[in-house]
């Protein structure tokens, strides 16, 4: 995981990003786990997941962004892949074993 994150700063930087520091979900919400954690970029949070290669955002991010994670080696999750219901990977999720989405699975977070 370090060397993924190191990989994204390094990639948001050379992109003239300035990124903030990574911080893991848990931390960001200042309670709970999850799989991901957040790089701030200007206003915009950037989510890498602790799970692999996967990148995505809190809301549109700019297209550097994206492009500069992807030339890292990042998988970007836009909205239409993270939308994807997963259905035969029933994960404990409030309470309840039910599908979830691809973006609920690479970027969970539970306090």
């Amino acid at each position: 995981m370090d060397d993924q994150l190191r990989r994204a700063t390094a990639a948001l930087t050379a992109a003239g990003l300035a990124p903030k520091p990574p911080v893991s979900c848990g931390d960001d919400n200042q309670q709970g786990d999850g799989t991901y954690h957040v790089i701030e970029v200007g206003g915009d949070r950037l989510l890498i997941s602790t799970l692999g290669p996967f990148a995505t955002a809190e809301e549109d991010a700019p297209d550097a962004a994206w492009r500069a994670l992807e030339s890292a080696g990042f998988r970007w999750i836009d909205g239409e892949t993270g939308a994807i219901r997963v259905t035969d990977l029933c994960v404990y999720s409030f309470g309840g074993r039910n599908p979830l989405t691809v973006d609920a699975l690479l970027f969970y977070w539970q306090d």
